[in-house]
């Protein structure tokens, strides 16, 4: 499924192996963070966004996009999150827009010598001059084989995807000032799961990246992945991991549950629990709001989710910050004396 722009580029059933159980791990309890920025992934946000955020309220206040290399922003896009002041998180994906691995001439070497370079540069100019808060996920899922920049396949390597980033990262920096923030998302575990796959491989350095963030869903009781398991078990290993490489913001990036074989809205609830207890630097979540071959993960695909979802936009989503009007004091006008009609004082 891919849009003008690009929908999300690897569909849920390319991801079956990576869902085995991963292991809980316990993280001190630590206060809860004030909010943290909700988002979602639709194919038509322009449309999708506005009709979702009515009936799950202002904490919904994140759009996400795939932009393949060489594309642009979608003006539609553009304009929705400038005229309702939304924050955009932009996965920049240097392919091909197909759904291969194997791409000649899209290899994490094909990003150092600078081949997309006009174009990245191009796009990072274009999401400063939103005067919204942007952040550019980079060739997330790196540790998982299915993009053309992941570290084994493509001729690539941990070490081709860590030179690519941080080429990327010189560009956008340079184009914007810093005003477009960047993060590093690996998946939630890697694939295969061996220790020259380690998510730590990939860890471009702490001085490159503005945030952190990991991407897993939860196919429940569906052929081809794991059993049933909740956010904290799908997360809390890799936030440790990247907490103990970097202390970072921390943002699941991409994540989605169906509801085959538990309760979604439930699902839905735990996200929020993360924020105050096993997950104190976690400050974004973005959900994936779709229809896939595995699983509805739509928000709206039944009352009890969609009830579910608006607690969770109300209790922990950040909500516009209201603009205080400036007080303006009026002058004193002064006196005038009285006119007679015939124009004298008196």
């Amino acid at each position: 499924m891919v849009s003008p722009m690009r929908t999300s580029p690897r569909t849920p059933h390319r991801r079956r192996a990576a869902f085995a159980a991963a292991l809980a791990v316990a993280i001190p309890a630590a206060p809860a963070a004030a909010c943290v920025d909700l988002g979602v992934y639709q194919d038509a946000p322009a449309t999708a966004f506005p009709a979702l955020r009515s009936n799950v309220g202002l904490g919904l206040n994140t759009v996400s996009v795939y932009i393949t290399a060489g594309k642009g922003l979608s003006p539609a896009v553009a304009k929705l999150v400038q005229t309702r002041k939304l924050k955009l998180l932009v996965t920049w994906a240097p392919d091909n827009g197909t759904e291969t691995p194997d791409q000649p001439g899209f290899s994490n070497l094909d990003v150092i010598r600078g081949t997309f370079d006009p174009k990245l540069r191009d796009l990072a100019v274009t999401l400063a001059a939103l005067e919204v808060p942007v952040t550019m996920r980079l060739m997330p899922e790196p540790n998982a084989p299915w993009y053309a920049w992941s570290g084994n396949v493509n001729g690539n390597t941990p070490a081709t995807y860590v030179g690519a980033f941080q080429h990327a990262v010189g560009v956008i920096r340079k184009a914007t000032r810093g005003k477009v923030k960047v993060m590093w998302a690996p998946y939630a575990r890697s694939v295969p799961d061996t220790p020259a796959n380690a998510l730590a491989t990939y860890y471009p350095g702490a001085r490159w990246i503005d945030a952190a963030g990991a991407s897993g869903h939860n196919f429940g009781a569906t052929p081809g992945s794991s059993a049933w398991k909740d956010p904290a078990a799908t997360f809390s290993s890799a936030y440790t991991q990247i907490q103990t490489l970097g202390a970072k913001p921390f943002w699941i990036s991409e994540t989605g549950s169906t509801g085959q074989g538990g309760d979604k809205g439930a699902w839905m609830t735990a996200l929020g629990a993360l924020e105050g207890t096993a997950m104190p630097q976690l400050k974004g979540i973005v959900w994936y709001d779709q229809v896939d071959p595995l699983g509805d993960f739509r928000i709206r695909s039944g009352l009890p989710e969609t009830l579910a979802f608006r607690g969770l936009a109300t209790t922990h989503g950040c909500k516009p910050v209201p603009v205080k009007k400036p007080v303006v004091k009026k002058k004193k006008t002064p006196k005038r004396s009285k006119v007679t009609t015939k124009g004298r004082t008196r």
